[in-house]
C-alpha cells in the first residue's frame, strides 16, 4: 500500500509536472494532494483543470483553495470549495493544516504536539508549512513533539509503535533552503517514508 503525497502547488505548472513524472516511478496505489493548488504562479486555472480531471488524484482543500484572488472558471472555483478538509483511511489522516481544533499550520514542535495530543491517528500528513518535516510522539514531552532527522532521497524506517506528523514540503513555493519541488512516498506495507527533492530550475 503505497501513497504518493504532495501539496502546496500554488499555480506552478512545471514544478507540478516534475513531481507527477517523478512519482510514476514508484507506481503508487494512491495519490494525495494536500491542497493549496492555486494562487502564486501563473497556471492556477490550468492546474485545477488537470487535477480535477485526474481520477487517480484525490485532494483536500487548502486555505488558498478556499480564499484567493485568482480568476478561476466557475467549475474550478466550485470544485475547490467543495473539496474535503481531510481524507482519513488506513490509519492516516491527510489534511492541509492541523487536524487539531482550531486547525493551524504545523510549523513547530508545539503545533505537532497539539495535533498528536488531540487526535489518535498513527500517521498525520499535512501541508501548509512549505517545509519538509517529520515529528514523532516518541520521547515527546508535554507541549513539544520530537523532530525526526532525515535526508532527502533516503528512506526513513518508521516505527509502528509510535505516531508521526509528516510534512512533505511544497511543490511550487518552497520555504526551505533548497527551493526545490518536494513530494513524499509513504509505504504502509514496509512502513517507510521517502521525502524527495527534485533538482530543477525553479520559477521562484
Amino acid at each position: 500500500m503505497r501513497y504518493a503525497i504532495f501539496g502546496d502547488i500554488h499555480g506552478y505548472m512545471s514544478e507540478y509536472s516534475a513531481v507527477i513524472d517523478a512519482i510514476r516511478v514508484y507506481k503508487p496505489n494512491h495519490i494525495i494532494c494536500l491542497g493549496d493548488i492555486v494562487e502564486g504562479g501563473e497556471f492556477s486555472n490550468q492546474l485545477c483543470d488537470l487535477i480535477r480531471n485526474q481520477s487517480s488524484i484525490r485532494c483536500v482543500r487548502g486555505n488558498h483553495d478556499e480564499n484567493n484572488d485568482v480568476i478561476l472558471d466557475a467549475t474550478n472555483s466550485d470544485w475547490l470549495k467543495n473539496l474535503p478538509t481531510s481524507i482519513e483511511e488506513n490509519d492516516c489522516c491527510f489534511t492541509h493544516e492541523s487536524p487539531a481544533q482550531p486547525p493551524r499550520k504545523i510549523n513547530s514542535e508545539y503545533e505537532a504536539w497539539r495535533a498528536l495530543d488531540e487526535t489518535e491517528h498513527p500517521l498525520i500528513v499535512v501541508g501548509d508549512s512549505h517545509v519538509s518535516k517529520i515529528y514523532t510522539d516518541s520521547g515527546m514531552t508535554v507541549g513539544e513533539a520530537r523532530t525526526v532527522p532525515f535526508v532527502y532521497g533516503e528512506i526513513v524506517h518508521l516505527n509502528r509503535k509510535t505516531r508521526y506528523v509528516i510534512s512533505p514540503g511544497a511543490v511550487g513555493y518552497s520555504r526551505d533552503s533548497t527551493h526545490k519541488p518536494k513530494y513524499a512516498i509513504l509505504d504502509l506495507d514496509q512502513y517507510t517514508l521517502l521525502i524527495e527533492s527534485i533538482e530543477m530550475d525553479t520559477s521562484l
